[in-house]
């Protein structure tokens, strides 16, 4: 068993845990890539991420593949010594208290590498170091994405990824999805560190005169996409809205290609998966709010009652060409059958994407993390914030 340093007195581990690891890599990239906890070969080795282990080996395939070295990064863990003979930190009841403890560690490898930029890999390096956890705010949501950095990474820009370890128990698809993180969070830490938030500007439930000032601006430039998206009173619990159909009785369907990102322990995996199978609907659903944006940036959410009602069927009935994330399966049926049908050429970009990355999931904010990074998640903000969710 390796000697704990004295800093490890009254962590819940400095009795239960073991072989107290070492940080890896001169830093010289700029990129810190911080894991977990270490499991058995980092243990033996007493260095993070053995390129031995399988964790490790879908690591290092993801820099060498990328054309990079591994001794450039610094590598590290949240917690420097293996949770338990079971290896488990996460859910642990000694979690929350060790990741406390270890912070000093932690704060002193901030300090060691000065780096321009972290890559987390697995939730508990990302609650650890953005603080978002909790209702779609775990990796598989929030991934890809430059988030603000807290604690011992306070003023250093994170960004989420998968851990390997997922995607060694047979997620192969998801290796490009770990080599896009990597190189993104490479390029941030070459670049400084800076990056730029888009500045938006939303018109959250406006008068309807406002409304109705949209539309008649629209009808000047008939040839600008339109894009739109409705929010519905019904869904279901934990599931994506790419997953949904709407049936012709208003109803919604529970309809996705595959199972993605099971995101439970293993064991439990293969009793979601079963219940998967099954054809999951709920009541008929009814139309809330509808969204329309014909600039970047720019949007317009407007209640989906009234006369907003009349404008945004006018909206729909312009010849400008309309683009929707899951709006043929979804929003379109919906739409039609409160009398709104929508006019000009409707592109789908849901199923554009799903063309391209047929083997990847298709949730729309998983599908903007490629495209801007630099925007922040939104999709838990649904029941705080409709406006800005919507827009």
């Amino acid at each position: 068993m390796t000697p704990k340093p004295s800093s490890c007195s009254g962590c819940p581990l400095e009795t239960n845990g073991f072989d107290f690891i070492a940080n890896e890599g001169s830093g010289a990239s700029g990129l810190c890539i911080v894991g977990e906890a270490p499991g058995d070969a980092e243990g033996r080795d007493h260095l993070p991420f053995r390129p031995y282990s399988p964790a490790g080996a879908v690591l290092e395939r993801t820099i060498t593949k990328a054309g990079q070295s591994r001794q450039a990064q610094s590598l590290t863990n949240i917690t420097r010594c293996r949770p338990s003979a079971a290896g488990f930190l996460e859910h642990a009841p000694f979690e929350h208290a060790a990741i406390q403890h270890c912070q000093t560690h932690l704060a002193a490898t901030m300090a060691e590498y000065k780096p321009k930029a972290i890559l987390a890999l697995g939730n508990i390096p990302l609650r650890s170091l953005t603080g978002f956890t909790g209702k779609k705010q775990s990796i598989s949501h929030v991934r890809g994405f430059y988030l603000d950095g807290i604690g011992a990474a306070h003023g250093i820009p994170v960004i989420g990824s998968i851990h390997p370890a997922f995607i060694a128990r047979g997620k192969s698809n998801m290796l490009g999805v770990l080599r896009a993180d990597f190189l993104r969070a490479l390029h941030l830490a070459q670049s400084g560190g800076k990056f730029t938030r888009p500045v938006k500007d939303y018109t959250c439930f406006p008068p309807i005169d406002v409304a109705q000032r949209w539309l008649d601006a629209a009808r000047l430039v008939p040839g600008e996409m339109i894009s739109y998206d409705i929010e519905t009173a019904e869904s279901l619990q934990g599931v994506d809205e790419s997953e949904l159909r709407t049936l012709e009785d208003g109803r919604l369907e529970w309809a996705p290609l595959k199972p993605e990102f099971q995101e439970m322990p293993e064991h439990l995996v293969q009793v979601e998966a079963e219940e998967m199978v099954a054809k999951v609907e709920v009541t008929r659903t009814r139309i809330t709010q509808i969204q329309f944006s014909i600039r970047p940036l720019e949007a317009i959410i407007l209640p989906f009652e009234g006369d907003y009602i009349r404008v945004a069927r006018e909206i729909l009935a312009l010849p400008n060409p309309k683009i929707g994330h899951n709006c043929w399966n979804f929003d379109n049926p919906l739409l039609e059958g409160a009398g709104l049908p929508i006019a000009g050429r409707n592109d789908d970009s849901m199923w554009i994407f799903h063309h391209l990355q047929a083997d990847l999931p298709k949730g729309l904010q998983f599908v903007t993390s490629f495209y801007i990074p630099e925007a922040e998640p939104w999709k838990h903000l649904n029941d705080a914030d409709p406006g800005r969710y919507g827009g």
